[in-house]
This record gives C-alpha cells, sequence and structure tokens, in this order.
C-alpha cells in the first residue's frame, strides 16, 4: 500500500514541475536595454543631446519596424525548433537550425545598418567614447 502511495506522491511532484516553472514572473528588462523602448542604456553615458536622443529613437523605432518580419521569423524558428527537440525529432531540429542559421547573417546586417545610422549621429568624441563602451561591454553568449 505505501507503494502505491509513494509513486503518486512522485508523479504529482514530477507533474507539478513544468507548471512551476510556467508561472514563474516575467523576467525584469535587462541592464542592457531601457525598459521603456529597448534602446541600450550605455547609450545614455554619451551625453547625448535633446536632438540626438529624439533621432537616434526615432532610427531605432524604425529600425524595430523594418526588422520585425525578420524577427518574428526567427522567433517562430526558434519555437518550432524547441517543439521537434522536446518530441526527440533531430532531423527536424537540424533542418530548422539551418534556417536559422541562414537568418542570422541578415539580422547581423540590420544591426550593423543600425550601429552606422546611429554613429552617424554622434560627434567624434561620443563616437570615441561609444567604440569604448562597445569594447567594455561582455560579449553574448553562443547559444
Amino acid at each position: 500500500m505505501k507503494r502505491p502511495i509513494a509513486l503518486l506522491a512522485a508523479l504529482a511532484v514530477l507533474a507539478s514541475g513544468p507548471a512551476a516553472f510556467a508561472q514563474t514572473p516575467e523576467a525584469a528588462p535587462t541592464e542592457a536595454h531601457h525598459p521603456k523602448h529597448g534602446s541600450p542604456r550605455w547609450l545614455s553615458q554619451l551625453n547625448l543631446t535633446d536632438t540626438q536622443k529624439q533621432q537616434i529613437e526615432q532610427i531605432w523605432t524604425a529600425s524595430r519596424e523594418q526588422n520585425r518580419p525578420l524577427m518574428q521569423q526567427m522567433r517562430s524558428l526558434m519555437e518550432q525548433q524547441r517543439a521537434a527537440r522536446e518530441a526527440g525529432d533531430v532531423s527536424k531540429s537540424q533542418a530548422i537550425e539551418a534556417q536559422i542559421v541562414g537568418l542570422q547573417p541578415q539580422l547581423k546586417q540590420a544591426h550593423e545598418q543600425t550601429e552606422q545610422k546611429i554613429l552617424a549621429v554622434l560627434t567624434p568624441e561620443q563616437q570615441q567614447q561609444y567604440q569604448q563602451l562597445k569594447n567594455q561591454r561582455k560579449p553574448r553568449p553562443v547559444a
């Protein structure tokens, strides 16, 4: 009699695990990005004028809108890959990984274009400071 109860208790604990993780609160904004609009916080260290702030915000907004379909495609592929891995479908997961890798150069190019537009708004001193701040940032972990 004790074994079925212990087994049921163990199953209840295991079954509640995913539910506990699913109910975790939404993650707080990272230090790298401003919580309101997603622009990097380190931009605030450049002593931007109000005009520069406005121009950079317009660049960010236009970039987000322009790249929204690409980002949505990337998110969708990542979700599909996660589902394929969870289902144990290795070949499907690998095929989706190839699609993800194919999108990465496009995302990198979009990021570099946005960065160039922002640099064009900065003074030479701010550009130098920007490069120093960029070099100090920690690299993102490779997934």
